[in-house]
């Protein structure tokens, strides 16, 4: 049996996780992940992932997040790997030992457009759709000051 590349630490809402074999299931806290596995977010959900090697990762909500390939052997830093496909949505990740240690090229990050070469940091990764452009005008209506509109006139009598 294939070990777990992962481990999820929080699980908020509904998360699927997709076997390469095609079984599907919900993922719970301490739910084991391997490579090959899809995670899924649902509206309003979040999954938060634990790599063997340290490595973390927050799922936003509404993303498709793939591990394609996994391997971490303390004991032999030059095979490390870690490929993960970004098909939808966005994550932040705060990389562990597969970035700083063996193969410089040990750690990427795939999207549709670009793969990312990640060496030992946090960052965070975003696919936009509409949704960047919905969240952004909420947040600036959310920060801007009520103003009062400028007095054109009173009513003195009715």
């Amino acid at each position: 049996a294939q070990l777990a590349a992962a481990t999820a630490t929080s699980v908020s809402g509904t998360v699927a996780v997709q076997t390469p074999e095609g079984a599907t299931r919900l993922l719970a806290q301490r739910s084991d992940l391997r490579a090959g596995d899809v995670v899924s977010t649902q509206a309003d959900s979040y999954a938060r992932i634990r790599f063997s090697d340290g490595g973390e990762l927050a799922v936003r909500p509404n993303t498709q997040l793939r591990i394609e390939a996994y391997r971490f052997d303390p004991s032999a830093p030059q095979q490390d790997s870690i490929v993960l496909n970004l098909l939808k949505g966005g994550l932040r990740s705060i990389t562990g030992l597969i970035s700083r240690r063996g193969d410089r090229d040990a750690y990427q990050l795939r999207t549709p457009t670009a793969t990312i070469g990640v060496r030992g940091t946090d960052f965070i990764a975003r696919i936009c759709a509409e949704d960047c452009a919905q969240e952004l005008a909420q947040r600036e209506a959310s920060q801007r000051r009520a103003v009062a509109p400028a007095l054109i006139a009173r009513v003195s009598q009715v």
